[in-house]
């Protein structure tokens, strides 16, 4: 019978040296692989994020409008906007603002003439004019949106006090004798604003709560919309060539869409009237740190030049609605 043989103190410590070689193997497996979980189930929260923040925007758009507004006069789109000083607001190094307009339908809309720095409604027709006609409001106008703030509305004379609303980037000057219907809206802008280190956004909701509101973003009056947005582009859809109720989109300067490939000018070009504005295209990109697939670039519409984070993981996605009034979704 053999006499049991332990292990000798280099056996034991060969051993111990593979074993630790194992386990350090399986750690380092094992980390690695949580690493890849971790990442991927950003990038799953990061994609759901910038699909529940584009369908957030398109819902607001088409809310927009109702009677008496027409499509072209719910929305104010900026741009590649810049500072404003005047209103308070921040550049945004190449993305877009927009202003969302909705017809109140509590309050009728009223037929007024410009009078200095009221609208009056004509001495032969009924007044509209209410101790409650204040707020927010758009004077329908043949092919432009004026945005006003109205108060003190002085029900025996019929007018009402109205300087420059929430919406337009440049305040428009009402000449005497300018006609148009005044409706009262809810009005507000959405716009991002640069935060942190990687240029990073966040998108923010500004509602002019003055009475009378002073077209500038005071305390209070924004709301945060999300954050870890790193672009936000507008399009504009308009069925004008022809007019076929098909809005064409081949992402290029000579389809039926204005900033998705080309800038969106001040105004319109002669071969588009305001009027046939049918559907608007929002995007937009999320992103969330991560170790992989990061510094991708992404381009969206008209941007310049791609966006590049470093150590950034961009989910990016964009959609088109018509206006409510049209009553059409395109997915």
């Amino acid at each position: 019978m053999k006499t049991p043989r332990a292990f000798s103190l280099l056996e034991m410590m060969v051993a111990m040296a593979l074993a630790g070689i194992i386990a350090a193997s399986a750690i380092g497996a094992g980390t690695a692989i949580n690493r890849v979980m971790v990442d991927s189930r950003r990038r799953v929260v990061v994609w759901d994020e910038a699909k529940r923040v584009e369908e957030a925007l398109l819902s607001r758009v088409q809310e927009a409008g109702g009677d008496p507004l027409a499509a072209f006069q719910s929305v104010i789109v900026e741009d590649s906007c810049v500072a404003d000083a005047s209103r308070g607001l921040p550049d945004c190094f190449g993305a877009d603002r927009i202003t969302i307009i909705s017809a109140r339908a509590d309050v009728p809309s009223c037929d007024v003439e410009a009078s200095g720095a009221t609208l009056r409604v004509d001495a032969a027709d009924p007044c509209c004019i209410t101790p409650d006609f204040t707020g927010p409001a758009i004077l329908v106008l043949p092919n432009e949106v004026v945005t006003r703030s109205l108060h003190n509305p002085n029900v025996p004379s019929c007018h009402v006090t109205a300087p420059p609303g929430q919406g337009n980037p440049v305040p428009k000057t009402l000449t005497n004798g300018t006609k148009g219907t005044l409706a009262l809206v809810t009005m507000e802008t959405i716009f991002p604003r640069r935060k942190g280190a990687t240029n990073e956004y966040e998108l923010l909701v500004w509602r002019d709560a003055g009475s009378p509101g002073n077209n500038k973003v005071d305390v209070g009056e924004l709301q945060l919309f999300a954050d870890r947005i790193y672009d936000f582009q507008i399009a504009l859809g308009f069925d004008s060539n022809p007019e076929d109720n098909d809005v064409v989109d081949t992402n290029s300067s000579t389809d039926e869409w204005l900033g998705n490939a080309e800038a969106i000018p001040p105004s319109l070009p002669p071969s588009i009237a305001a009027s046939q504005l049918r559907m608007i295209d929002i995007a937009v990109a999320v992103g969330v740190p991560a170790e992989r697939f990061t510094d991708q670039p992404v381009k969206l519409l008209n941007r310049a030049t791609p966006i590049s984070p470093s150590n950034i993981y961009l989910a990016a996605t964009r959609g088109q609605v018509t206006f409510r009034n049209l009553n059409i979704s395109v997915p």
